[in-house]
């Protein structure tokens, strides 16, 4: 059957960008995205989603701010999702804590960045305590730059020791993966949570 919408999955940072880091436990951020986003593609082609997935990078290379965005553009995907992970010079303990961002003013982005939270809460309520931190507005390149609607969550604390050894377990990355997924599906289908 032929997928009537595509996605471009942006899993964030890449070679010789780690991203951020937790230099004690030897976990990168662009390690950790970029295996949730392989798993989500690779989940989404072996199922019946209404989508066709992209990647910006399915190995650990790096890629501009703006190839990323041309990507996106050149192959006129309905959404733009930017998957990464937080760092924090304070200490708090809330179990996982996700927030997306969205552009400015984009109410389709505000959205699809609840929407996947909303699916991510749900996928992940059960394993840890889950603290949502939201939706927020900033324009991040890769959201300004990108003419569809577009999101940029972020998994968790990865200088947080406990969050950082949870975001590196494969179970939480299928989950959050497949949680993706079925946040994308969601929105694209015009649902509401």
């Amino acid at each position: 059957m032929p997928r009537p919408y595509r996605v471009l999955i942006d899993p964030g940072h890449g070679g010789k960008d780690p991203g951020a880091l937790n230099k004690k436990l030897g976990i990168k951020e662009k390690d950790i995205v970029l295996s949730i986003g392989n798993i989500m593609q690779s989940f989404v082609i072996r199922n019946d989603y209404l989508f066709k997935p992209y990647m910006t990078r399915e190995e650990d290379v790096f890629i501009s701010l703006k190839e990323r965005c041309e990507m996106a553009k050149y192959l006129r995907v309905n959404v733009f999702l930017s998957i990464h992970t937080n760092a924090r010079p304070m200490k708090g303990k809330y179990g996982i804590e996700i927030e997306a961002w969205c552009f400015p003013g984009s109410k389709k982005g505000r959205g699809f960045a609840q929407t996947l939270i909303d699916y991510l809460k749900i996928s992940l309520t059960e394993m840890i305590p889950f603290y949502d931190r939201g939706v927020k507005e900033k324009a991040f390149y890769v959201l300004k730059h990108t003419p569809m609607t577009a999101a940029l969550v972020e998994l968790g604390f990865i200088s947080d020791n406990e969050e950082a050894l949870f975001l590196d377990d494969r179970d939480t990355q299928n989950k959050m993966a497949i949680a993706l997924a079925d946040g994308c599906e969601y929105f694209l289908e015009g649902g509401e949570i």
